[in-house]
């Protein structure tokens, strides 16, 4: 009696336990579900910054290109620029003269108002240096304000794709190599110099010189050539002066 409650022990403690094989099975497919689960993570992260960043990108190119834009309407005169220069504004100011000795004087007390139609505004495309320097190939530029900068990350557009094609509204140029705005009739393209000027910002300028086309573009990503475009038609506002 007793031989026989121990063999119906032992079966039940065989019964209770895992074979060797069974964990090793186990030990992989729990390995194959923690790897694919992460992997789908990392990816979902990945995404996440790269929408994050594209969204940077283009919001700071927005940005530069109202900041350009109001400069624009506060001018009297658009004028292309030299070189890698893509356009001059000449931008009025006034000064009122008050008598001397007035505390807190008001138009009103203004003995006379002089105009000078000199100031001008030069931007410009540069070399991205310091923190905003990148080892892409070629580099990205920057936009610059009378040598202050404006914005980075700045850069042409290419052909791309099978065959080969510039985006929409872009015409390729075989002295630059890049793909440039297909400025509309009246208007001329800035900068003047294909080679050293054509960095990804631009603007067709009219004849009149009151009227302006402007193209920013921008690296999409640090691991692509694609580029992201933002543009607008500004019209100059102020009246010229003597």
């Amino acid at each position: 009696m007793k031989s026989q409650i121990k063999k119906i022990k032992s079966d039940f403690v065989v019964e209770k336990g895992f074979t060797l094989i069974e964990l090793l099975v186990a030990t992989v497919i729990m390995s194959l579900v923690v790897t694919l689960a992460g992997t789908a993570f990392v990816s979902i992260l990945q995404q996440n910054k790269k929408a994050e960043f594209e969204t940077q990108r283009r919001t700071n190119l927005n940005r530069a290109l109202d900041y350009i834009a109001n400069e624009i309407r506060m001018a009297n005169t658009i004028s292309a620029g030299s070189d890698s220069e893509v356009m001059s504004l000449t931008i009025p100011t006034l000064t009122i003269n008050y008598p001397v000795g007035v505390t807190n004087p008001t138009p009103n007390d203004a003995l006379s108002y002089e105009f000078d139609n000199s100031n001008t505004v030069t931007y410009s495309i540069g070399d991205s240096t310091g923190v905003w320097a990148d080892n892409s190939n070629p580099p990205s530029k920057s936009i610059t304000r009378n040598g202050n900068f404006i914005v980075d990350a700045i850069k042409a557009p290419v052909r791309e794709g099978n065959p080969l094609t510039c985006p929409n509204g872009t015409v390729y140029e075989t002295t630059s190599g890049t793909c440039i705005p297909n400025c509309a009739d009246g208007s001329t393209l800035s900068p003047a110099d294909p080679v050293t000027g054509r960095n990804g910002f631009y603007a067709c300028i009219y004849d009149s010189g009151n009227k302006a086309d402007l193209y920013l573009y921008g690296k999409l990503s640090d691991d692509t050539s694609e580029t992201m475009e933002v543009k607008s038609t500004v019209f100059t506002r102020a009246e010229s002066v003597n």
